[in-house]
């Protein structure tokens, strides 16, 4: 696992050997660096490493670069830095947490990727700088009590997840926020953003325009990451954006020489759930490559699994850990995992409705026999669809248990952008960054070297500055990834509308019994912030049919077990 600490004491007193010893019995594989006696750096066996002049430089992640190939990313880094310290993450293009101690001007510095695919976090104070990967090692290091984050804590069971990019479960600890470098010194903190979103104006080309450009970045993506791999694993689930990674790998299999394998978790037992029909179609399209599945029925539910880090959802830890550890067994180390294309490739129902909104007048008027021939569910703008924008519920009913809710400021700093940017740039930068700390958590607890292609830059900033009327048509959403996918992923899949959702899965792990149990010794009622009869009514409204509080108790659920395991 690449985790790594850095200590720096400010006042130059030496580390103390308690602290070394803590660092050891925590990571006890780990290699200890020390350029002063006030300075410790521990690193994993595998983590890079960069040394000059006392200056130092950790790295943790991979450079999307085919030029630096076999090159070390923290000499990368470390001599960016020493050539410009303030453009240096220009040449850092991929997924990483970066850490350069400036020995010259006493300065630690840490950087993060543009999502956060890859974790980050900070303790500081006039005295002492913590930086690690692991949120958990923090934890053990922080020198003063820590205190529950309300605000983030409150605006996540009300269902707001933009906190999470600022902030973590105790005050005290921030994340690196994405797309950000901080430099620290003994009397300050300065913070900044190193590239912004903005792109290219949106281009008016035609059709076939669109469509070449398309497959050319989403190709150029794929040599990237595979040209210093010799095997990878495709995590497919038959959806539109796995099985489309699969096939467009597979329409360029020629030109990569790793070994490609692919990997699914399957069910029977939950029909919602259930893909084989589409992975057998996959799987016939992509005949070189063997399809291996692995059975999740038997999973226990009774038994959820809290992370050591960040709250994250026990149920979705136990089903990633279960599809990566599936993974590992098979004997890759590099797995592509199709997360996030729903919100680059706009699937979502906010997406839809939103770019509708912004069509031209023409087109609009052309998608509205679609959207009235929908209430009858015969095309893929659905009921849901429909109904989400005729009562202007973009979004499920807000959580009434909360106490004192927060007064959540609905305008964003994304506003200064187009329709078609907000909505790609909106949940990347909000709830789904909470759900990349889970995935890089169990990544690296299974050394695993888990790639994410739709939060590809070159790719994003593409989808970026395509208009509305080649994201959406005649219904359908995602429209310029299925045109492009024409003839290279099966129309079973190319031109499927409907979804596998866990909504079973997760009313049988959300159980009455085990939701009540939670309640009867919530943390968060005892802190006075959820109000406990309002709480058990919304359980028993939920087991009575009411299923859009589903997400809502998710996120109870998610807080609560974090708390009554780690908030002793």
């Amino acid at each position: 696992m690449s985790h790594f600490i850095s200590i720096v004491n400010w006042d130059k007193s030496p580390i103390s050997p308690s602290n070394l010893d803590n660092i050891r019995q925590s990571l006890p594989h780990h290699q200890i660096i020390s350029s002063h006696p006030y300075i410790a750096f521990a690193v994993a066996s595998d983590t890079q490493i960069a040394i000059s002049n006392n200056s130092i430089a950790i790295f943790n992640g991979y450079l999307d670069d085919n030029s630096l190939s076999g090159k070390n990313p923290a000499d990368i880094a470390l001599q960016a830095y020493k050539q410009s310290a303030d453009t240096f993450t220009k040449d850092l293009v991929g997924h990483f947490a970066c850490v350069i101690w400036d020995d010259d001007q006493s300065k630690l510095i840490a950087a993060r990727d543009l999502f956060g695919v890859k974790r980050l976090y900070h303790y500081h104070t006039s005295k002492r700088t913590i930086v690690s990967n692991d949120f958990h090692h923090i934890l053990q290091l922080a020198e003063t009590s820590l205190t529950l984050n309300e605000k983030l804590i409150k605006a996540h069971l009300q269902g707001d997840g933009r906190f999470w990019l600022t902030d973590s479960i105790y005050t005290e600890i921030k994340p690196v926020p994405p797309r950000h470098v901080i430099a620290f010194t003994d009397s300050n903190q300065a913070q900044k953003a190193y590239t912004d979103w903005h792109v290219n104006p949106q281009l008016h080309r035609d059709k076939i325009s669109y469509i070449r450009q398309f497959k050319d970045v989403y190709w150029d993506m794929l040599r990237r990451y595979t040209h210093s791999t010799t095997d990878v694993g495709i995590m497919v689930s038959g959806g539109l954006d796995s099985s489309g990674l699969a096939a467009m790998l597979y329409d360029i299999r020629a030109s990569i020489s790793s070994e490609v394998k692919l990997l699914s978790t399957i069910t029977e037992r939950f029909q919602t759930a259930d893909e084989s029909e589409y992975l057998l179609t996959l799987a016939e399209a992509c005949s070189d490559w063997a399809l291996h599945t692995h059975n999740l029925d038997d999973m226990d539910y009774s038994k959820p699994r809290v992370m050591q880090g960040e709250p994250a959802s026990p149920f979705s830890v136990m089903m990633l850990r279960a599809r990566i550890a599936f993974a590992k067994a098979q004997g890759g180390d590099n797995l592509f995992y199709g997360t996030g294309g729903d919100m680059v490739m706009l699937q979502n129902v906010a997406s839809k409705i939103s770019l509708w909104m912004v069509l031209p007048m023409m087109q609009k008027l052309q998608e509205t026999p679609y959207i009235m021939r929908a209430m009858s569910g015969v095309i893929p703008f659905t009921k849901q669809v429909v109904r989400q924008f005729i009562k202007r519920k973009y979004t499920v009913p807000p959580v009434d248990y909360v106490r004192n809710p927060l007064t959540l400021n609905t305008k964003t700093d994304l506003e200064i952008y187009n329709a078609v940017q907000q909505v790609i740039l909106a949940p990347l930068l909000g709830q789904y960054t909470h759900a990349l700390t889970m995935l890089d958590t169990l990544a690296d607890e299974q050394d695993i070297n888990l790639r994410l292609p739709y939060l590809d830059e070159k790719l994003i900033r593409f989808m970026m500055s395509v208009p509305a009327s080649q994201h959406i048509y005649k219904g359908w959403g995602r429209v310029l990834q299925r045109r492009a996918m024409k003839g290279i992923l099966p129309e079973k899949i190319r031109q499927r509308w409907t979804k596998a959702v866990a909504d079973e899965m997760l009313t049988l792990y959300l159980s009455r019994e085990k939701l009540l149990e939670l309640a009867d010794n919530s943390r968060l009622v005892a802190y006075g912030w959820v109000d406990s009869n309002r709480l058990i009514d919304s359980i028993n409204r939920f087991h009575s049919g009411e299923k859009y509080l589903l997400l809502h108790l998710m996120r109870f659920d998610e807080i609560e077990r974090w708390l009554q395991q780690h908030d002793k």
